[in-house]
């Protein structure tokens, strides 16, 4: 895909004013530039029983923003871009009655260092030099109880990663054990 961007809101400092301390910004239809990238996703039915799926996502692109604080406009890089990042899971699942499911999942994140200067700055955020990327492995299962209700269990970030949302700027639980009871009416 490919987005051609004109006069996107930015947020411009405003010079020396400044309110306790913090200097005053404004906002501004001064933003021009693109964003591309790619998205692929999958599922293969291996058999009647089993399934591979996997996705994977690129982006990249630039946008007229302050080159720094103050300064003039230049190209640099979008505020919190997303990193490239991929799953792929593999599911097994039986045939009714008593239908039940198990599968496997590997995520991965891409360090998140194409950072702009606003990202630079948000250090509450965004750790210096930009946010580490990540692997996750997740098992998760469910089965029906009946035709309209089902219980499915979930044991994600089996490895107890720690790791972060690029721009999120809150760190995400680590190892989790999850119970959801699905109820169709």
């Amino acid at each position: 895909y490919y987005t051609s961007i004109s006069d996107q809101i930015q947020r411009l400092l405003t010079g020396a004013e400044t309110i306790d301390g913090e200097q005053i910004v404004t906002k501004a239809n001064v933003g021009d530039g693109e964003l591309y990238g790619i998205e692929i996703k999958f599922d293969w039915a291996l058999s009647s029983h089993w399934l591979a799926y996997g996705h994977y996502a690129w982006l990249d692109g630039e946008i007229t923003a302050e080159a720094q604080s103050g300064q003039t406009l230049e190209k640099g890089n979008h505020s919190r871009m997303m990193p490239s990042n991929y799953r792929a899971g593999l599911r097994y699942r039986s045939q009714r009655p008593n239908r039940w499911w198990v599968e496997s999942e590997l995520s991965r994140v891409a360090d998140a260092d194409q950072l702009s200067v606003r990202d630079i700055a948000d250090t509450q955020r965004i750790p210096p030099g930009g946010t580490p990327g990540y692997t996750l492995w997740h098992l998760r299962g469910g089965f029906d109880i009946s035709a309209a209700l089902a219980v499915n269990l979930a044991l994600e970030n089996l490895s107890d990663e720690n790791y972060r949302v690029h721009g999120s700027g809150q760190n995400e639980p680590g190892r989790n054990f999850i119970v959801a009871i699905e109820y169709a009416f």
